[in-house]
């Protein structure tokens, strides 16, 4: 809490020749041809999208030139965790006669969806003339695209008129993902510096604002005891204090926990609500996991600032005062990048002198409720995190270390806009407390006729791993938010020194999974060009479920990145927002200078409800 509230044309050229070359990244989509029927998954006059993007057509073991069988493979990196209920299917004749392919389900748990002016029903057999479909103007069409939904495994035998073409194998259904609306099943861990780290106050783990409740062994899950831990049982107004950046609590639901779910409006999949009111943002950032070990950054507006620091650590030293024996005081120094070796403070920073602010580990229950070393079923609870007492001494008693490994740290900035999207406790709560996400590119987080409530919602889409690359999660089990607002805004190497009204500390009061909207939204076209240093680029080296990668083997600073893209999008490069200008009739074009040699640079275009398209150059 603070304040009151507290390219050069040869490679783009290059570039696209590559693309060309490459088109193999699109071996999901490249359809089999049997019987003279062609089949795929998408629509393969779209821009592929998950989890059809995903999917492939694999010969069987037992098909044979007379009875061909193909199995319905999920290739993405979580397939032991994941398999699409509902898919498209694309089925058509080389002459694509209308009335030629017809689909026939084996058993009940597959059965083929239509759409039309009587409302989805379904059916065990279907044709191409009678797959009609709503198109944008409400009109019926014919399509050659399948809605099929899977309850089960099972097999769906595609016939070109009355002769067999081949026979496609499905497996059963698998995500176990928790429902919208739900909150978190287990407090993971909780270690944060600050005015309310004493483990006795208004931003501690427990309702009952202590870390020490309850008297269980904590056999079951770190901090559950008899006492209720915050944000499990929904929101709570008096909300988790993260403290100083690195500071987190991290929270673990249930099954296979919240899905990466295109059924969500403008892509947000979970929701987390803080305190925060205009001008005064303490901006936290979210990581997610699918198994506690392995850590994706869910890259807010500003990750790829230059600005910014990534993948890095930042550690804090405490050495006690001369009435640390009375009053717990303790001198906080700091340090951001490697730990400094060695004793004293050589290499560190001052950061907070005289202070009740460390979190003790026996007296204040933090060495229990931190998760820090701790391991549920043979995983580690809290990863990246070191959490010791030091060799060395300091008028008698002993230091310590607390470094938070793998972060991200921003500017700390009083400019609520400043933090556009993707950072816990920015934008305001408003009145549903439920997991209803607002769209967070459709405004900026200040108030005003533009600004909508809602908390801060966040897209999985947007998981990167340690190098900045994305990386598609089809569902996250675990989910840790920590404090990154921490830069000088004079000098990007030092953070702040707290003030009056203490440290920069993200609040968490509520973590929603997202509710879902009554279908699928879609997901945004792509923008109608893009281009850099003059060149406009092609089609992508590379395809993370709605996240589009370019790689041009590096930008070059001053170079101009220039997005067009339609009079409805929502348009972001970078941390820039872009808007139509009054006179836009049909299109609008945002510019974005190269920062940095080597800076990758991020493209949103998001429209309506629909999910954004993603576009990372690099």
């Amino acid at each position: 809490m603070k304040t009151s509230k507290k390219v050069l044309s040869l490679l783009l050229i290059a570039a696209m020749l590559v693309s060309v070359l490459c088109m193999g990244v699109y071996a999901a989509d490249a359809p089999v041809i049997a019987g003279g029927v062609h089949a795929q998954f998408g629509d393969p006059d779209k821009t592929p999208t998950v989890p059809e993007s995903l999917m492939a057509l694999e010969a069987a073991s037992d098909s044979s030139e007379t009875n061909p069988i193909y199995n319905a493979v999920y290739t993405g990196s979580d397939s032991a965790l994941y398999y699409p209920d509902i898919l498209s299917l694309c089925a058509y004749t080389s002459n694509n006669a209308s009335d030629a392919v017809r689909l026939v389900s084996a058993s009940n748990n597959i059965v083929f969806a239509t759409y039309d002016a009587n409302g989805e029903h379904t059916t065990s057999e279907i044709t191409y003339a009678t797959n009609q479909n709503l198109n944008e103007a409400g009109q019926l069409v014919s399509s050659s695209i399948y809605t099929v939904k899977l309850s089960g495994a099972g097999s769906v035998t595609v016939y070109n008129g009355n002769a067999l073409a081949f026979t496609v194998r499905f497996e059963t259904p698998k995500s176990n993902a928790v429902a919208g609306g739900t909150a978190p099943k287990f407090v993971n861990g909780y270690l944060p510096i600050g005015q309310y780290a004493s483990g006795q106050a208004w931003g501690s783990i427990y309702s009952s604002l202590t870390n020490m409740a309850g008297n269980d062994a904590n056999t079951d899950r770190t901090v559950t005891t008899d006492a209720p831990t915050k944000i499990t049982s929904g929101y709570a107004a008096m909300g988790i204090s993260l403290g100083s950046p690195g500071g987190y609590v991290q929270f673990e639901f249930d099954g296979n926990g919240i899905a990466n779910d295109p059924y969500n409006k403008y892509g947000i999949d979970f929701v987390i609500y803080g305190n925060p009111f205009n001008g005064n943002p303490e901006a936290g950032s979210v990581k997610v996991s699918q198994d506690g070990t392995t850590w994706y950054e869910l890259a807010g507006s500003r990750y790829y600032n230059s600005e910014t620091k990534r993948n890095t650590t930042i550690s804090y030293k405490m050495i006690p005062s001369s009435t640390y024996g009375t009053n717990k005081k303790a001198d906080i120094y700091y340090a951001i990048g490697n730990v400094p070796t060695g004793t004293g403070t050589t290499g560190w920073t001052l950061y907070k002198s005289n202070v009740v602010w460390w979190p003790e580990s026996a007296a204040e229950g933090y060495g229990r409720v931190s998760g820090v070393g701790e391991t549920i079923d043979g995983t580690k609870t809290v990863s990246d995190v070191t959490y010791e007492q030091l060799s060395e001494t300091a008028n008698g008693y002993n230091c310590w270390l607390i470094s938070y490994d793998d972060v991200t740290l921003v500017k700390d900035s009083d400019a609520t806009d400043d933090y556009l999207f993707g950072y816990a406790d920015v934008r305001n709560v408003g009145s549903n407390k439920d997991g209803t996400a607002c769209n967070p590119y459709a405004s900026v987080p200040t108030s005003g006729s533009n600004s909508v409530p809602g908390g801060d919602g966040f897209d999985i889409s947007w998981a990167v791993d340690s190098y900045g690359n994305p990386h598609y999660l089809s569902t996250v089990k675990y989910v840790r938010v920590y404090t990154s607002a921490a830069l000088s805004a004079s000098n990007l190497n030092i953070m702040p020194t707290p003030g009056i009204f203490g440290e920069t500390s993200t609040e968490v009061c509520g973590l929603f999974v997202a509710n879902k909207a009554d279908s699928n939204v879609g997901v945004t076209d792509a923008p109608v060009s893009i281009s850099v240093g003059g060149g406009v680029l092609g089609n992508p080296t590379d395809i993370e479920g709605n996240v589009f990668i370019y790689d041009l083997g590096g930008l070059i600073s001053d170079d101009a990145v220039v997005v067009t893209a339609g009079i409805d999008c929502n348009l972001f490069i970078n941390d820039g927002r872009f808007v139509a200008a009054e006179d836009d009739t049909e299109t609008f074009t945002g510019t974005y200078t190269v920062e940095t040699d080597d800076q990758v640079i991020r493209v949103i275009v998001q429209t309506g409800d629909k999910a954004p398209y993603i576009a990372i150059i690099k």
